[in-house]
Parts: structure tokens; sequence; C-alpha cells
């Protein structure tokens, strides 16, 4: 840093040196286009120098700031598309797992309605896929719409011992023919 002041000063010596040889040689002062001075050129190419160094630290400062704001962006672009990817598929996710949940919690309707009345704010997917909130849910629904939950009761079953179609009697050829051999 030393050595820069005294090319600083240096030059500036050498410059007034300079300027008073020129003044002595303005003498003849006319008005055709004159080459710069030893002087004014050194002076020139030093503002010039100390331009092209600002001008560089303003560069080297603005691509910092880019880089900031730039990464910044990228950021709220990452947790846009983020919230976007979850719009879309955390209801049909949740709708999934409240269809297995319900079907397991013994629904015995449609579960359609129940699914319209589900609170996907208050339902969180993990990233490894558990979902937080749907039990609370699926036991509230219990609770409240006791008639969509029961046991499943199969259909057209009474108590009777009715056999397989091959064993029943088809007629009095099949009661001979099961008589002559001994009921196989």
């Amino acid at each position: 840093m030393t050595d820069r002041i005294d090319d600083d000063e240096r030059d500036e010596l050498q410059d007034e040196d300079v300027e008073e040889q020129d003044h002595d040689d303005n003498d003849d002062a006319g008005d055709a286009w004159k080459p710069p001075t030893e002087l004014e050129w050194r002076k020139v190419q030093r503002a010039l120098k100390r331009a092209n160094k600002e001008a560089e630290n303003l560069r080297r400062n603005s691509e910092t700031t880019n880089e900031a704001e730039k990464e910044e962006t990228e950021k709220r672009i990452r947790e846009e598309a983020v919230t976007d990817s979850e719009a879309r598929w955390k209801p049909i996710v949740v709708k999934q797992a409240a269809r297995a949940a319900l079907a397991e919690a013994g629904l015995v309707k449609n579960p359609n309605r129940l699914l319209k009345l589900l609170e996907m704010d208050d339902i969180d997917v993990s990233e490894d896929g558990e979902i937080d909130g749907l039990d609370e849910q699926i036991r509230d629904f219990k609770k409240e719409y006791p008639e969509f939950f029961g046991r499943r009761s199969p259909r057209d079953v009474d108590g009777g011992d009715k056999g397989s179609r091959a064993t029943r009697d088809k007629g009095s050829a099949a009661l001979i023919a099961r008589s002559l051999t001994g009921g196989r």
C-alpha cells in the first residue's frame, strides 16, 4: 500500500516538472487541436485507472448482490413449487388413506359423504408418507355419524345346512345310486 502512495507522489512530482515545461511551450496559442501534454496524459491515465478500479469493485459488489438476490429468488421459487406440488398430491393421498382407514373403522356406507367432510388443513403428510391428524377425524366421524359405522352382515345367510349342490338329491335315480354305492 505504501508503494502505491509513493508511486502516486512520484507521478505528481513528475507531473509538476512536466507542467512547468508545458507552460513554457504553450506560448503559441492557436485554435488548432493539440495533442494532450504529457502531464495531461498522465492525469487522464491515472483517473482512468482509478475509474477502472472503482468500476471493478462496483462490479464485484454487484455480482455478490446479484448472487444473493439470485439465491433468494431461487429459494422462493423452490418454496412455491413445493407448495404447489403439495396442493396437488396431498388431497389425493389423504383421500386414499382416509378410504382405507374408514373401511378399517367399519364404515358400511359410501365413504364419499365423509370424505367431503375431511378438514384437509388439519391433516399433514410427512415426507416419509405418514399421515397425521386423520385418525382423530375418523374417531370424530364415528361419534357424530354412528349410523355410517357398524358391522357388515353377510347377505342372505340363514342357519340351515343346505349342503352343496353336488350332494343334493336330484331325483329317484340319484337316491338308488347312492344307496347302491354306499353313500359315496
